[in-house]
């Protein structure tokens, strides 16, 4: 299963042209947005907090959504620096 999760993640990435060149445009961004997740994750949360429906699904409280902030920095920070690899791609199939 993991290793047939990884050759699809590899099969989706040839199949939408990913290349070196797109790893070099993530390494471009990478530390602006570093310095901005902070600003991103609570821009992300004031979004959900607007849409009744998304908002409904957080059913913990700020307890939760604390939770539910320090996930999503690490899957940003994992998404900015990689590696890219086979544990990479687990992580991501463990995401929700």
């Amino acid at each position: 299963m993991i290793v047939d999760s990884f050759e699809k993640y590899c099969d989706l990435q040839r199949y939408v042209g990913w290349d070196a060149f797109d790893y070099e445009r993530i390494a471009a961004v990478r530390e602006s947005l570093l310095a901005r997740t902070d600003e991103i994750i609570e821009d992300f949360y004031a979004q959900i907090r607007l849409h009744r429906r998304a908002a409904d699904v957080i059913t913990g409280g700020e307890n939760q959504i604390l939770q539910l902030k320090s996930t999503l920095r690490l899957w940003l920070r994992q998404l900015l620096t990689g590696p890219y690899d086979n544990d990479y791609v687990v992580m991501r199939t463990k995401v929700g």
